[in-house]
């Protein structure tokens, strides 16, 4: 689970949080949508791991994220 100084965080906790990281900069940014998928799929990997082969990302289901893109 994606663990942000010391608290697991949900999905829209994560988003939420990458939001802020980005308009806090203080300059102007436009976040685009392959940008929330790409927090998506670091959200998903770093929450899941690959039973089947540690050393490969699991990657979300299509539903969630097109990770095959990204």
């Amino acid at each position: 689970m994606t663990v942000v100084r010391g608290v697991c965080m949900k999905l829209n906790e994560y988003i939420f949080m990458c939001l802020n990281d980005k308009l806090n900069t203080g300059d102007a940014y436009t976040i685009t949508e392959d940008e929330i998928e790409e927090w998506i799929v670091e959200w998903y990997n770093d929450t899941f791991n690959n039973l089947r082969d540690e050393d490969k990302p699991r990657g979300p289901p299509m539903w969630l994220a097109s990770w095959r893109k990204v």
